[in-house]
């Protein structure tokens, strides 16, 4: 999450003074990385919390309390729908007699949603027959599914259940 997400989604929830908002984002009780991996630096969080005023996403009150305003509010919605899904799907059953198929071609415009996808395939144990068809044992969880629509990927993602494989093999 960027530091700019952190900032509107603490002053969404409760405007404060700059110490209070500081502490939130750069001495948080579980340290929070930058897109680079690193932790937040005094100098991108003055330098972010300026660029985001002048911009018109939060303003300084005069009593000292910053609050965000309707177009950091329009902002934080944008950055909340760019965010994928978190990796966190556990595998139903590891049914034998059961096989999933996915095949899928997504643009290139998507491709931070095809590599989500190639990770969460990873994740549930499916093994790559080919650069976009895996095949994996037993049922998919819901959850993955219901992500998939969320992140409208459906219409590029074909899943077949085989229930008896035959001749296929990993």
């Amino acid at each position: 999450m960027a530091i700019t997400e952190l900032i509107l989604e603490f002053l969404e929830s409760s405007p404060g003074n700059y110490g209070a908002l500081r502490r939130a984002v750069l001495y948080p009780t579980k340290p929070r990385y930058t897109r680079m991996g690193r932790p937040s630096t005094e100098t991108t969080f003055s330098t972010t919390l300026s660029n985001l005023k002048k911009q018109g996403l939060v303003k300084k009150e005069v009593s000292g309390a910053w609050r965000i305003l309707q177009k950091g509010k329009e902002k934080l919605l944008q950055l909340r729908q760019k965010r994928l899904p978190a990796h966190s799907f556990k595998k139903t059953t590891n049914d034998k007699t059961r096989s999933t198929i996915i095949v899928f071609d997504i643009p290139e415009k998507y491709k931070r949603y095809r590599n989500w996808l190639r990770t969460e395939l990873k994740l549930l144990d499916f093994t790559l027959l080919q650069k976009s068809v895996w095949v994996g044992n037993g049922l998919l969880p819901e959850e993955f599914i219901k992500n998939l629509n969320d992140l409208n990927m459906l219409k590029y993602i074909h899943i077949f259940e085989v229930k008896n494989p035959g001749t296929m093999t990993k």
